[in-house]
């Protein structure tokens, strides 16, 4: 179980689909038994439904039996958000980069409307203040997963470059980003993923990040 503020996740590595609804159900059962002993109650109504997701890369998929908390079906779905970040069963984070860019999209607009109004510095304050967040969101879990992906997730960046800088379309994207000292962003995400790395192997990240790290490459 992980726990974040009042949000929590249950999950099973998957060896055998009966055994492990059997180990799910016994672990929901304590959690509705404690709550019941302390006078609390979890998912009241059927429209407050715990979600199960089960992610898997496999093509044809085992029968999964489903599972039920407090008396209410626990639903089924493709995805779930956790955190900000959407985890798709797949775990591409495909939808995750799409609600992104529709997010930073909306912030171009804006940026576009303000061209006219303001200078280059400021534009290009509010594109790292208020688009670029939304593009770099979980990008060190996400980093080169899907290439047709990242190819969108920059053209974002490209298009509020020629906004902040007033060049025309097919301008040479390197010589727009140097304009303002831009990186394109998948060298900021490789940064941001050793970064992260140095902070793991430094005991500056949270431990379970660092039982993850082999000290070997496997073979």
């Amino acid at each position: 179980m992980r726990l974040f503020a009042d949000d929590s996740s249950l999950f099973i590595k998957v060896r055998d689909v009966a055994e492990t609804q059997s180990q799910l159900m016994d672990d929901l059962d304590v959690i509705t038994n404690w709550a019941r002993q302390w006078k609390m109650e979890f998912n009241p109504d059927i429209s407050k439904q715990a979600i199960e997701v089960i992610f898997s890369h496999k093509k044809d998929k085992p029968v999964h039996p489903p599972l039920s908390f407090n008396g209410i079906p626990v639903k089924r779905e493709s995805h779930t958000e956790h955190l900000g970040v959407i985890l798709d069963e797949r775990l591409n984070f495909r939808l995750h980069i799409q609600e992104k860019i529709k997010k930073a999209n909306k912030g171009l607009g804006l940026l576009k409307f303000l061209s006219r109004f303001t200078t280059r510095p400021v534009l290009d304050k509010m594109y790292k203040t208020y688009v670029r967040p939304h593009l770099d969101y979980g990008d060190i879990i996400f980093h080169d997963q899907l290439k047709d992906s990242m190819t969108l997730l920059e053209s974002v960046q490209y298009q509020a470059a020629l906004i902040v800088t007033g060049c025309w379309k097919g301008s040479n994207r390197i010589k727009v980003y140097a304009d303002f000292g831009w990186e394109n962003l998948s060298d900021r995400r490789h940064f941001r993923r050793l970064s992260m790395f140095y902070r793991i192997k430094n005991d500056l990240a949270p431990n379970y990040l660092a039982e993850r790290v082999r000290d070997t490459p496997p073979n």
